[in-house]
């Protein structure tokens, strides 16, 4: 009769043994991964754009200057602009796509194809443009002025890291390191002798 509970005990002890390796194995042989991914998930590290520096013509006119957008971002390293109401909307709602939003500095060229020719614009980086100092997302100097001096002008982008909370909103800030603003231009060009030319 006693002989007859046997299975039952042994597969009791078979499955307790199993739980006991198994919670050995998470807690000490692959706790340092898990607590990796962890740490992970609670963290992130948002880029502060460093504003571009402004050109002028000789006479301190404005060439170029920067300008607040919205950024969406739509899959990795792929953005789209949108408007201020459509950023405080996303905002508003919160959770996984208010993380994806990112306010950034744009270009603004308020005399338009006057000067266009001297002074260049700017574009977004393409895949085999990607070094150490740029990345999906982020502007470059295209043509005259803006590519020629883009080292000068681009600045040093800024880092801080965030705790977040499980639906990806920020929490509180952990640290920071401030961009550095690039340097500003004054040229040789006068505004209004080009305005006549034109």
């Amino acid at each position: 009769m006693r002989w007859r509970y046997l299975p039952f005990y042994l597969g009791l002890i078979f499955s307790l043994f199993l739980l006991t390796w198994r919670l050995l194995a998470l807690t000490i042989v692959e706790g340092a991964y898990y607590r990796d991914l962890a740490e992970a998930n609670r963290t992130r590290e948002v880029n502060i754009r460093a504003p571009r520096g402004v050109i002028y013509d000789r006479y301190g006119q404005v060439l170029a200057r920067n300008k607040p957008i919205y950024r969406w971002q739509i899959t990795d390293g792929k953005w789209q602009t949108i408007t201020p109401e459509q950023a405080l909307e996303i905002e508003a709602n919160g959770g996984s796509e208010a993380a994806k939003l990112q306010f950034d500095l744009g270009r603004e060229y308020p005399v338009g194809s006057v000067s266009a020719h001297a002074v260049g614009y700017l574009g977004e980086v393409e895949e085999d443009e990607i070094t150490q100092n740029y990345k999906l997302g982020d502007f470059i100097g295209r043509t005259g002025i803006e590519e020629q001096y883009e080292s000068l002008l681009r600045g040093t982008d800024g880092k801080e890291l965030v705790e977040t909370d499980a639906a990806g909103r920020k929490i509180k800030s952990l640290g920071e390191i401030k961009p550095l603003p690039g340097k500003n231009l004054t040229l040789s060009m006068d505004l209004d002798l080009q305005q006549v030319a034109a």
